[in-house]
């Protein structure tokens, strides 16, 4: 297919398909919304792992797609919402026929406003149509703006740790680092500059622009919506609503991400202490897929069973503690980064070969690291290696509490920082409970 229709009978197809795409518009619009619904369970489960795992770049490029959703089935439900309305519309006018103001009996002043503001019901019906279609394309923009936007900003992360990771001098790292901010920020500012001004550096630009152009329509994904955007610029309709479409947005996601406090103190506290507890140090507590537990858990605030399991989640960062304890302990190859899944079904080895021998040694000098304490008495009991339902790993360990009073007890977990001196303890998790006999 070349790029213009080759024969009128094409143009005729698009012709009736414009008709009839109100159709179409609806069933996508139904089962777009059901899908999204479905997904965003996973995808926030997802763009949790990420943030467990420290993986940052990723974290936000699954942010934008979370978001990317979210924002979506807002859109296509205003669409629906626009739909019914201009379906309502057309079964009233095969009903009752066009708007008779004069019936209405309204003071001339009003009739005379009535029929210049609304003209006309089919005018109304008109403008609705123009509306609903108008937002249903324009869902499938934003979607890919959203992704562009966020896309170009882990661009921005990956550069500045590139600049990072390269282990310079202060003083020619922070120049990279500014250098590195200066480009992007002038990149980013000359696109924000001509997608709000609707074009303005096009107008005037030549084969240097010619060039960015292409370059930037690659970095933003524009390469995939441009004529959609262009068709949008030319609509009367369409190019407002571009032009109030960032202001909207960032009005709309302070107004839904804002949240109320109701009292003065306590509520900007997140992590346990001898007075507080905070939910994500107990399992029962974790409220819905996506939600995990901080560095440390015990399963409930209460307890009622003679024994306390102590759950310390296992990620990188822990891994990061104990080589810094211990820098005998980095491994030549490093067996962390993404693994395509071949290598799980064949089994193949992945980085250094796994040990054995190495494998207990390194949990001995975990348990080495971490003690733990129940109102300041150590409890020796090792902690082990446990994979859960999730495939998340843990340390696990059992504490015999049987011989506890009845009443308030706290859970206090620390770490020792260097080998050279092992009595060097660091804060790691509190945890408080209520230890009640049966």
């Amino acid at each position: 297919m070349t790029d213009q229709p080759q024969n009128s009978r094409y143009k005729e197809l698009l012709d009736e398909l414009q008709l009839q795409s109100w159709q179409l518009e609806l069933v996508i619009s139904g089962f777009a919304i059901f899908g999204l619904f479905s997904t965003l369970d996973p995808l926030f489960q997802w763009f949790t792992e990420f943030q467990v795992k420290e993986l940052w770049k990723l974290r936000y490029l699954g942010f934008a797609i979370y978001f990317s959703c979210i924002l979506t089935i807002v859109n296509l439900i205003l669409h629906v919402l626009l739909r019914g309305l201009w379906i309502g519309a057309v079964g009233v006018r095969s009903v009752s026929g066009e708007i008779e103001f004069d019936k209405l009996n309204f003071s001339p002043l009003i009739t005379s406003y009535l029929k210049k503001k609304i003209v006309s019901f089919d005018i109304f019906i008109e403008r609705l149509e123009t509306y609903s279609s108008i937002m249903f394309g324009l869902t499938f923009l934003v979607v890919f703006i959203t992704l562009g936007a966020f896309i170009n900003f882990v661009l921005f992360l990956f550069f500045m740790g590139l600049v990072s990771d390269f282990n310079l001098s202060e003083g020619i790292s922070v120049f990279l680092i500014f250098l590195v901010l200066g480009i992007f920020f002038v990149l980013y500012l000359l696109i924000l500059i001509d997608f709000i001004t609707r074009g303005t550096l096009k107008k005037s630009g030549g084969r240097f622009y010619l060039k960015f152009y292409r370059f930037t329509s690659i970095l933003t994904l524009s390469v995939i919506y441009r004529p959609l955007l262009y068709n949008f610029w030319d609509n009367p309709f369409g190019k407002k609503l571009i032009r109030w479409l960032l202001p909207i947005y960032l009005v709309g996601i302070v107004i839904f991400s804002s949240s109320y406090s109701s009292t003065h103190h306590f509520s900007g506290i997140y992590k346990s202490s001898e007075q507080f507890s905070a939910r994500r140090n107990y399992w029962d507590m974790i409220a819905h897929k996506g939600d995990h537990i901080s560095y440390a858990a015990i399963p409930s605030k209460t307890i009622t069973d003679p024994f306390l399991e102590v759950s310390i989640d296992y990620e990188g960062y822990l891994e990061e503690m104990i080589f810094e304890y211990d820098p005998t302990l980095v491994p030549k190859n490093s067996r962390t980064g993404w693994k395509p899944f071949i290598y799980t079904w064949f089994k193949w080895e992945w980085g250094e070969p796994i040990n054995e021998e190495k494998e207990i040694n390194f949990l001995k000098t975990i348990n080495t690291v971490f003690t733990t304490s129940i109102d300041s008495m150590v409890y020796s009991e090792p902690f082990s290696v446990s994979q859960e339902i999730n495939n998340s790993s843990y340390l696990k360990k059992f504490i015999d509490i049987s011989e506890l009073k009845n009443g308030k007890h706290i859970l206090v977990i620390q770490r020792r920082t260097t080998k050279a001196d092992s009595t060097q303890l660091e804060h790691y998790e509190t945890i408080p409970f209520w230890y009640f006999k049966d």
